[in-house]
């Protein structure tokens, strides 16, 4: 903002200096103005009569604008072919009792909370002549379902139906109809046992004779159905006589017809109102010659930059191509609102016969503020830029004039959450579960109980109560994922076992997130190291780290942690003379080499993080190899494979790599690629020419075949490759 005082005016003026001036460029009241000059126009027309309400053009350049004529009604062909395309459309919503205040039983039966059930919605319309002709029928499945909280209904789910007029109509293209069409809607159920149970959750007391597996309802004449929600009473058919007997129930349905989504009445009343704007007949022009009678323009727009003409025979818009106008003022208002880039100058140049000739000089608009409080001051006021003390520190970090402005506050600190820089597994402290404060439950006054608000156990006096309802069982979670985790068929008995386990421990232990899920892991490992152990489902453990440090939820070093943990309790119990002795034992399944920890190829799809150790965390991790590689000492043959991991050969498998050392999925779109059939597979997929050149098979694999295996998996006496032997 900037302000300065007027040389001949003791007021102050302030403003923008950018506002004013592009105020003045875009806020052109064009439409006010012509509205001004009509309303003066009408007024001095009343006044005098004979005047015919004109009054002297101020610009000779510029003719006065012409109302466009009144609307037209469309024809009645256009209604009728706007009839024939609609549509009947019908939505069955639900089955309510009509009457609910009648039956009042004293004595019923707890009646369910929820209610599910099976049926079959039919609708049929019937032409009502001579014959009765059944013009549309379809039955579709349906479920009804009713809650306690809704009260006595039953909604239906079934899909809506839609029928075309033509389809009832007869006669060339359907165009004929009958005076009545009958709607029919039946409900059937699925058996009698449904239908009881349909009645008795709606609240009705229903006789072996009175109940019925079909309830119809009926609509005499669809033509003069209004739009909105309609009550149709179901009956039944009585089994002794012919007659229908109501059932107490009624189906709310919608139904009306709707009309096609583009109107032809609106596009013809559109096609009309444009094709009537012409100019008034010359009787009502405010021209002085009212003996000529315009019948065309032409119209030439001469830009200056780049030079150049463009001549429309035609009230026509150079730029959008519209050409409705009726006038020439109408076509510059077009321009000055909707092509405000350019400056139109409208000049009228001599005509010979009807033809109006018109020049528009057209010029780029320049939209430039010039450096004034306002149009109206004297002189301009300069504009100060103040620039900063020094060179701006703002891009080398430094913040201080954030401090001295009292923003830093302001400003968020975001620390982004690194699974790195997490605690090892002897930094994990137990989870302490700190008492609830107790309460003791004082004597109530006479004719008083206490109870327990959720279980409404009663109190007795003097009982110890914490201030939560604690007591609440929900032991049934467990129960039921215990239950679905024994039934999987899939699963092997030890992975239950352990799943089992697993699952009580983590649902004790509330994890607010998967960063936690190291710390829990180390706890589980504390307490049921020596149970895994003891049953033999240390394995299924093992399984459990290695996904959880391949998803990213722990780190590497809580992982050799939690191995260290568990070699512990193997290593006591095997001292204690308890399970196999590990000089004699097949190698372990949580030793390095299977955990998959050392020396192990990261896959490419994985993000790969840059750790820096240092100091104490360094010595920490050092520390948890040792403790998981003690037990490695009994098994010399843990020891060579450990050798020959540290320093592999050429002929060392790398996980999703070829034999020649890439991956073959990054070029799989222009060399051929074969998969191994062991799911278990290290390299997995192969180049067939890799395959063919390095191995020399009998027969080339085909990219398209199934049931090929590598050479390293056919070797291996471990795993089935089939009779068939393609390398030698």
């Amino acid at each position: 903002m900037v302000g300065r005082q007027e040389p001949t005016s003791s007021l102050p003026v302030t403003g923008n200096v950018l506002f004013y001036q592009y105020m003045k460029s875009k806020r052109n009241p064009m439409f006010l103005q012509r509205n001004i000059k009509r309303v003066e126009a009408f007024k001095a027309k009343q006044a005098d009569p004979s005047s015919n309400g004109t009054k002297p053009q101020e610009s000779p350049t510029v003719p006065k604008s012409t109302p466009p004529t009144a609307w037209k009604m469309p024809s009645m062909e256009v209604f009728n072919q706007e009839d024939a395309k609609k549509t009947f459309e019908l939505q069955i919503q639900e089955v309510r009792v009509t009457n609910p205040q009648q039956d009042t039983p004293k004595k019923r039966a707890a009646l369910p909370s929820i209610f599910q059930s099976g049926a079959q919605i039919g609708v049929s319309i019937l032409e009502i002549n001579g014959n009765n002709n059944q013009r549309y029928s379809n039955v579709r499945d349906a479920v009804l379902r009713g809650d306690k909280t809704h009260g006595k209904i039953l909604s239906v789910g079934v899909a809506p139906h839609s029928v075309p007029r033509h389809d009832l109509g007869s006669g060339p293209n359907g165009r004929r109809l009958a005076d009545q069409y009958k709607l029919r809607i039946s409900v059937n159920f699925t058996n009698r046992a449904a239908a009881a149970e349909a009645h008795s959750f709606l609240g009705m007391n229903v006789s072996d004779d009175g109940l019925s597996t079909r309830l119809i309802a009926t609509y005499e004449n669809i033509l003069d159905c209004g739009e909105g929600e309609q009550l149709l009473e179901l009956k039944y058919q009585a089994p002794a006589g012919s007659c229908a007997q109501a059932s107490g129930l009624s189906l709310r349905v919608t139904m009306n017809w709707a009309a096609p989504k583009k109107s032809a009445s609106a596009f013809g009343r559109l096609a009309t109102t444009r094709k009537s704007r012409k100019p008034l007949p010359a009787e009502e022009l405010a021209s002085a010659d009212t003996s000529q009678k315009i019948s065309a323009y032409k119209i030439d727009y001469v830009y200056t930059n780049p030079q150049g003409v463009d001549t429309k025979l035609d009230l026509q818009c150079p730029n959008c191509g519209l050409s409705e106008f009726g006038s020439v003022k109408n076509l510059l208002d077009h321009l000055a609102n909707q092509h405000d880039l350019l400056t139109y100058k409208p000049t009228q140049l001599p005509s010979d016969g009807l033809v109006q000739h018109w020049r528009i000089e057209c010029e780029v608009a320049e939209y430039q503020a010039d450096q004034r409080p306002s149009d109206n001051a004297a002189d301009p006021r300069e504009v100060e830029f103040i620039a900063c003390d020094g060179n701006s520190p703002v891009n080398e970090g430094d913040h201080h004039w954030l401090d001295k402005a009292g923003l830093q506050s302001r400003i968020a600190q975001f620390n982004p959450t690194d699974r790195k820089n997490c605690k090892y597994s002897h930094q994990v402290k137990p989870i302490i579960i700190p008492p609830r404060k107790k309460y003791k439950v004082p004597k109530a006054p006479q004719g008083i109980k206490f109870f327990r608000t959720a279980s409404k156990r009663p109190l007795e006096a003097g009982e110890m109560l914490s201030e939560s309802d604690d007591n609440v069982d929900i032991s049934w979670i467990s129960k039921k994922k215990r239950k679905l985790i024994m039934d999987d068929e899939e699963i092997p008995m030890e992975a239950k076992r352990f799943l089992v386990a697993f699952d009580d421990h983590i649902l004790k232990e509330r994890l607010h997130g998967d960063i936690h899920l190291g710390d829990s892991m180390v706890r589980f490992a504390e307490t049921k190291g020596e149970w895994l152990v003891m049953e033999g489902l240390a394995q299924e453990f093992r399984k459990k780290i290695n996904e959880a440090w391949e998803d990213g939820q722990i780190t590497e070093e809580m992982a050799l942690g939690i191995v260290g943990i568990i070699n512990k309790h193997k290593v006591a119990i095997c001292s204690f003379g308890f399970g196999a002795d590990p000089a004699t034992s097949p190698r372990s399944p949580l030793s390095p080499m299977a955990m998959g920890i050392v020396n192990r190829t990261r896959s490419k799809t994985r993000p790969t993080h840059k750790r820096v150790d240092k100091g104490k965390a360094k010595a920490d991790s050092l520390s948890e190899v040792r403790q998981w590689t003690y037990h490695d000492i009994f098994d010399p043959v843990a020891d060579a494979m450990e050798v020959e991991a540290t320093n592999p050969t050429e002929q060392t498998p790398v996980a999703d790599q070829c034999l020649c050392g890439e991956d073959p999925q990054a070029s799989i779109d222009r060399t051929p690629v074969v998969y191994c059939g062991n799911i278990l597979c290290t390299r997995h997929a192969f180049h067939v020419a890799c395959v063919t050149e390095h191995w020399k098979p009998t027969e080339t694999p085909s990219p398209d075949g199934h049931g090929w295996y590598c050479k390293d998996c056919e070797l291996d006496p471990a795993i089935s490759t089939g009779s068939e032997k393609l390398y030698s």
